[in-house]
């Protein structure tokens, strides 16, 4: 499998990963629609069903999962058969990928894929906390556990995957103790996960996001950060 520190033999030496931010207004709820989307059409791949279908056979992993799950994203579910084909022989990432893209198709027993990823090891995986999203996004918060065990691990990368899906959980609010996880990211030391807890907390809104906003506003290291918190609050 694509391990955290191993290659899985993509080079990614003339894939271009740096791709502009979404616009400000675009909902959360979207974002990874809109990264995998600019992935591909910053690598050359056109967004129409052949282009996409073409894309899932890619050399470079990163590709074939943003070509699976743009292809749920628009529902094509004529390419059903394509992406379960790439599901039975991809690991990890592109695995998860594209059982939630099958899902989104109509593809409902693959949730079952999704629920293993899950039990994938943490320290060696990114899998699990986006599966743990997906689902979540599903209507399943199953994999609540797995997103507040990979806050804590020393590799940031563990960290800010889970960290991107905490939103995905706020519905399950109070069943899971979510804006526990949002106070924990807050007061991470590596910049880039406050940053992503307050983007998602000033969407959501609730009486447990603002004042998490307003501590953050009032008290937070990063001053920047704290300017934004501030103008989330209105």
């Amino acid at each position: 499998m694509a391990m955290i520190e191993e290659s899985d033999g993509d080079t990614e030496e003339d894939i271009v990963l740096d791709i502009a931010d979404p616009p400000p207004s675009l909902p959360y709820a979207y974002i990874d629609d809109y990264h995998a989307q600019a992935l591909l059409t910053a690598n050359g791949v056109a967004l129409d069903q052949g282009a996409l279908e073409a894309a899932l056979g890619h050399p470079e992993a990163v590709l074939r999962g943003a070509a699976a799950h743009v292809l749920g994203s628009k529902g094509l579910a004529q390419s059903a058969p394509k992406i379960a084909q790439l599901h039975d022989s991809a690991d990890d990432l592109v695995r998860v990928e594209c059982a939630y893209a099958l899902v989104r198709l109509g593809r409902g027993e693959y949730r079952d894929s999704l629920h293993a990823s899950l039990a994938l090891p943490q320290h060696a995986y990114l899998g699990p906390s986006l599966a743990a999203g997906d689902l979540a996004r599903l209507g399943d918060p199953a994999g609540f556990d797995v997103v507040r065990q990979a806050l804590g691990y020393e590799n940031v990368i563990i960290r800010v995957v889970a960290t991107k899906q905490l939103l995905h959980f706020a519905p399950f609010h109070p069943q899971v103790a979510i804006y526990d996880l949002f106070a924990q990211a807050l007061n991470d030391q590596h910049a880039d996960i406050p940053w992503l807890a307050v983007r998602q907390l000033g969407e959501l809104g609730t009486p447990e996001a603002q004042a998490l906003l307003e501590r953050y506003a009032a008290t937070g290291d990063d001053l920047a950060l704290r300017a934004v918190a501030q103008r989330a609050l209105g």
